[in-house]
């Protein structure tokens, strides 16, 4: 492993390689991989143009960040480096509604933030704010982000230990209680089904689209846990859904990973 892009010292700056700087990349997200079900292709060349491009949250800058991975050029996208545009950034996935289903229609970035949700238009430079909260009217601080095939998003939430699930398509921001107990209760460490698992700072969430499953950081038990995924969205406290033990411990404690 070698440093791909980016100096020693954080800071901000465009440019080639190691012109480049960040200051806290907190998350990053490639365009059109296999791994998030948009690859159209197979082949040597076919892949090394669906992995050209990787966005990331540059959170120490405020700013969204474009990486070419084939000429390692670095160039920023959103932001002015004031925390009112882009500050506080965290995860970000790739919207993965029909609509967004091929490598060329993926335009639309979703993007975990304080106490909000972003979604940024690739193509006009639009960013727009969602405000997230729970069934009992409770706004949520959402950290990690992931996308299913269907284009509903999995969140997890630190502050109160749980899981949700959210569609886009509600323009009211409601969620669902996927996972945990949804309250603000000392946390705990059971495996179980919906409301019965229990998590202790539930930070990165990835999903795996052949399995339909997601895999979560349970950073605060140095834990992965496995979850198997059947989301109705359908009036309920919780959603269907079933959680399962993974990892007996991790070496280091798992914040973030991606597939």
């Amino acid at each position: 492993m070698g440093l791909f892009t980016g100096g020693k010292e954080s800071g901000f700056g465009d440019g080639i390689g190691a012109e480049a700087k960040f200051n806290t990349v907190a998350g990053l997200v490639c365009k059109g991989t296999t791994g998030d079900g948009t690859g159209t292709g197979s082949g040597d060349e076919t892949m090394r143009e669906v992995v050209a491009t990787l966005y990331a949250t540059d959170d120490g800058n405020s700013r969204i960040r474009m990486i070419d991975t084939k000429t390692q050029a670095v160039t920023t996208v959103a932001g002015s480096g004031a925390l009112t545009s882009v500050g506080g950034s965290r995860q970000l996935v790739f919207d993965r509604s029909p609509a967004s289903s091929t490598v060329k229609t993926q335009t639309i970035l979703f993007i975990t933030s304080f106490y909000s949700l972003r979604r940024f238009d690739l193509t006009t430079g639009q960013m727009s704010t969602c405000v997230l909260t729970t069934e009992t009217g409770h706004e949520i601080d959402p950290h990690g982000l992931a996308a299913t095939p269907t284009g509903r998003l999995i969140l997890g939430y630190m502050n109160k230990n749980s899981i949700y699930a959210y569609d886009p398509a509600r323009p009211d921001g409601m969620l669902q209680l996927l996972a945990g107990s949804g309250s603000p209760e000392p946390a705990s460490f059971a495996d179980g089904a919906g409301g019965v698992a229990r998590f202790k700072q539930p930070w990165g969430v990835v999903v795996v689209d052949s399995e339909w499953c997601a895999y979560v950081s349970d950073s605060g038990h140095k834990r992965v846990r496995h979850m198997t995924l059947r989301i109705s969205f359908v009036p309920a406290k919780h959603c269907d859904s079933v959680l399962s033990f993974l990892c007996v411990q991790m070496l280091c404690v798992p914040w973030n990973f991606v597939l």
